[in-house]
């Protein structure tokens, strides 16, 4: 089955979380794009170089639609720069809304603060934006990965498989003949 998904991010994503999910999307099937944030260089925390899927260039956030199955945020540092771009925190919200999922780590629930998706959600973030996230209205759940509705949120890159796991998970839900 054809299903689609993006990543958004910035310079100084948590290397592990880009690069995690860039690959095991790609495994799973996904067509995949890219956003990031911002002015060149576009690399990762430590060095890793950010680059589009294969056959695939990098698409700047005012090409964005809604037509992706998956929105994922990884963090790091890259978080900061991506909630001040309003056209994402547009495309977040509008697609949270429409019922696609929406796929957060470690920092990146930072971006869904901003667009103002997090309210009576039972989440997880990075232990030291907890308290944005509570003082945004969302549940804090503390370390692991959670789901709640159409999101699913991480803590850590030591999660990754996790929320990875139950990211696909629900994409795959969506699909599935009742």
């Amino acid at each position: 089955m054809y299903r689609k998904a993006i990543i958004l991010t910035a310079k100084d994503v948590q290397d592990e979380e880009f690069i995690y999910p860039y690959y095991r999307l790609q495994e799973a099937g996904y067509d995949l794009d890219v956003v990031v944030c911002g002015k060149e260089p576009y690399v990762c925390k430590y060095g890793s170089p950010i680059r589009p899927a294969p056959g695939k260039s990098l698409i700047k956030s005012t090409q964005l639609e809604l037509k992706y199955d998956l929105v994922v945020i990884p963090g790091g540092w890259a978080p900061e720069a991506v909630r001040m771009d309003q056209t994402i925190l547009n495309f977040v919200h509008s697609s949270w809304k429409a019922g696609y999922i929406i796929s957060a780590i470690c920092h990146g629930p930072q971006v869904l603060i901003s667009a103002h998706i997090c309210r009576d959600k039972k989440m997880t973030c990075f232990d030291g934006i907890a308290s944005d996230l509570i003082n945004a209205g969302a549940c804090y759940a503390g370390r692991g990965t959670f789901v709640d509705g159409n999101i699913v949120t991480a803590d850590h890159y030591r999660e990754n498989h996790n929320w990875m796991r139950e990211t696909l998970r629900l994409v795959d839900s969506k699909y599935v003949v009742h």
